[in-house]
């Protein structure tokens, strides 16, 4: 009798525990190798700095002493040897130039994102790798974080010749490279998935992906299919940054920005997005782009308000992107191709390209 009391108590103890609702597990990949470099890796200002973001964040903000080896993953192909993705790079050696990229880094990356988020990832990105003028040699497109992130680090690119009032490298790049950190926590389970509403508010309809508000007017059997009117965002280029208002992000959806897929696809865009268009909101009265679009708008707002609950401010993150640039972000400020001249610099333009979709 007493062994059958001492089997029953054991058991209410094993079931009672079992009752506690655990801590949200967060995976970790953590390299195992966390001291390969010398940090800091010298006494400049720059040094400084990424001492003080590591002892913020926890990353080591490595320019130097590093390999291709360092930046790949270790990929075997089935014939033998290492398969390498190719991409070129410079070093970071003019030591004025390392020091703006230092105080980009500080001043308008890592503080886009609450510190607890940064904090989470770093633990699985413990380096950062910094390069300049990062390309594939086979199209000369520089991008501003490394295609394949290395097991133990992050490699990111912010220009250092660029000038100030480079529309993509001052301003998008920045926010490309912490839209690493916020994908990892969303698919981390750090920010929790976003509400109902904000994937009810998407219509069942196909959407034309060139179809304007201007076409959509022109042609009243097209406008329920105009994108926007769907729920859907105009697309963001993952690699210039600038927003084509007729064209939505559904074009590139083939080549998601991973690793949030399925029903998830969405959520990169509209973080990129809400970053970057001072106007978005105006877009929605009379006479803009999406007036008249609820669905979209509905989806806007529902992710506005939930990021906020989790301390993503997009106010704030415009206000730091834009800060210390000569950007215009002006509502009609458009690139419109093959129409603006050759000769006006490109790079200053957040809009792009409305008219060739009409």
């Amino acid at each position: 009798m007493k062994q059958y009391y001492l089997y029953v108590m054991t058991l209410s103890v094993v079931l009672l525990t079992g009752c506690y609702k655990e801590d949200k597990l967060v995976p970790t990949l953590l390299s195992s190798v966390t001291d390969k470099f010398d940090f800091p890796q010298g006494t400049t200002p720059a040094d400084e700095i990424f001492q003080r973001i590591y002892n913020k964040y926890g990353v080591k903000v490595i320019y130097k002493d590093f390999t291709e080896r360092d930046l790949n993953r270790a990929w075997q192909s089935p014939v033998g040897g290492e398969i390498s993705v190719g991409y070129m790079w410079n070093y970071l050696t003019d030591e004025q130039q390392l020091d703006s990229v230092a105080t980009i880094l500080e001043q308008k990356v890592f503080p886009l994102l609450p510190d607890t988020i940064i904090k989470a990832a770093s633990r699985a990105y413990p380096y950062m790798y910094l390069v300049d003028q990062l390309y594939a040699p086979t199209n000369m497109v520089h991008f501003p974080i490394y295609p394949v992130n290395a097991f133990d680090g992050i490699t990111v690119n912010l220009e250092a010749t660029a000038g100030s009032d480079n529309y993509t490298y001052k301003v998008f790049f920045p926010l490309r490279i912490v839209l690493e950190y916020f994908m990892f926590a969303f698919n981390a389970g750090l920010i929790d998935n976003l509400p109902d509403a904000f994937y009810n508010s998407l219509g069942s309809v196909t959407a034309y992906y060139y179809v304007s508000k201007y076409r959509s007017e022109t042609f009243p059997d097209q406008y329920d299919r105009y994108w926007a009117r769907n729920g859907e965002l105009p697309l963001v280029s993952a690699s210039s940054g600038r927003i084509t208002m007729g064209q939505y992000s559904g074009w590139f959806r083939g080549s998601a920005l991973p690793p949030l897929t399925g029903i998830y696809i969405d959520v990169p865009y509209f973080f990129m997005y809400l970053s970057v268009d001072p106007h978005w909101r105006e877009h929605f009265e009379t006479g803009g782009a999406f007036e008249d679009c609820p669905r979209l708008k509905a989806r806007l707002d529902v992710y506005y308000d939930h990021m906020k609950s989790f301390g993503i401010d997009f106010d704030k993150i415009q206000e730091l992107l834009y800060d210390g640039t000569t950007v215009d972000t002006s509502i009609d400020r458009i690139f419109i191709r093959n129409v603006t001249s050759a000769d006006v610099d490109q790079n200053t333009y957040i809009y792009y390209d409305i008219n060739n979709f009409n």
